[in-house]
């Protein structure tokens, strides 16, 4: 444990920071996968409603820096793929 009264804060800071961290990550990954069932359906309107929503909460964990830019790119992009896929069919 740290011994100096900043580290000490530093410490619980990082807890906090953290546990956010995770709860965010997880709400995501929560929706993309809300996202990959409605695909499994083939319920494309419900689908495209939901990708918009979507890829708004990935933007905004790029700008909490849950994501990195380019990551969130490629997801983004693997998802829509998926969406027109259903689109198509």
């Amino acid at each position: 444990m740290a011994n100096v009264k900043q580290s000490k804060k530093r410490a619980i800071q990082d807890v906090k920071r953290r546990s956010r961290n995770k709860s965010r990550l997880s709400s995501v990954r929560t929706y993309i996968k809300k996202f990959l069932h409605l695909i499994a359906l083939g319920d494309f309107q419900l689908a495209s409603n939901n990708f918009s929503f979507l890829t708004s909460k990935i933007d905004k964990s790029v700008t909490k820096g849950i994501f990195k830019k380019k990551k969130a790119s490629r997801l983004k992009h693997k998802l829509n793929l998926k969406l027109k896929s259903i689109k198509l069919n």
